[in-house]
């Protein structure tokens, strides 16, 4: 899956991410998985944003656009059992990923960024993309809002020297990256959320470290 290999590759970069896991239709039904997603569930609810989101992708089917159903945000374990039927019965012919993942309803900015000297320029490496800082809405539908968009270049405030720091440090220059400040009861987060399709990680030529292929039904998050 590839949101989950996203996230599996930030983390091992030491990027912030939401609280996730991957399941198949075996958190359904198998009594260890059912308390892996229980698992997720709560540590979602107690210690990340209290709302949850389910991710889904069809197992062997490629997009480059991922428009498959998303579900969000969703209040607990019944719901996300009930979400992740409703695919299963909707798609009877297709064997599923489920992406289970903090979910948030409050954004600051959303950006799809990437840190470049494609043109270089005095300073070194510099930010190109776009930003939204007016819509409070999630990464997607803020950044399909055209006329809401800031090219990066022009982002004023301490974010954009932060995030320079932030992915020079990673190694994940000259890739898109979908990054966002989201709004918790808590504090503000940044999360990154996964590189821009056609980026793709060729894993272990690509990365500046070697992430390690494990099986996408790890129960670390």
């Amino acid at each position: 899956m590839r949101k989950a290999w996203d996230y599996y590759a930030f983390r091992a970069l030491g990027l912030p991410i939401p609280l996730f896991d991957v399941f198949d239709d075996r958190a359904l039904h198998n009594q260890r998985d059912r308390r892996r997603l229980a698992g997720i569930v709560d540590r979602i609810l107690s210690r990340g944003s209290g709302q949850i989101g389910v991710r889904t992708e069809p197992k062997g089917v490629a997009s480059l656009i991922h428009n498959y159903p998303h579900f969000m945000p969703l209040r607990d374990l019944r719901a996300v059992e009930k979400a992740m039927c409703s695919v299963q019965k909707s798609f009877p012919d297709l064997d599923w990923w489920f992406l289970v993942n903090e979910a948030f309803s409050s954004y600051h900015w959303n950006a799809v960024i990437k840190l470049t000297d494609l043109l270089p320029l005095p300073g070194g490496l510099r930010i190109d993309g776009e930003v939204n800082l007016l819509d409070d809405l999630p990464l997607r539908a803020a950044m399909d809002n055209t006329q809401h968009l800031t090219p990066a270049r022009l982002w004023r405030g301490d974010w954009p020297a932060r995030l320079r720091h932030i992915i020079i440090r990673s190694g994940l220059t000259e890739r898109w990256i979908e990054v966002s400040l989201v709004r918790t009861n808590d504090a503000n987060r940044l999360v990154f959320w996964g590189l821009r399709p056609n980026f793709e990680f060729r894993w272990g030529a690509e990365l500046p470290i070697t992430v390690p292929r494990r099986s996408l039904l790890s129960s670390e998050d």
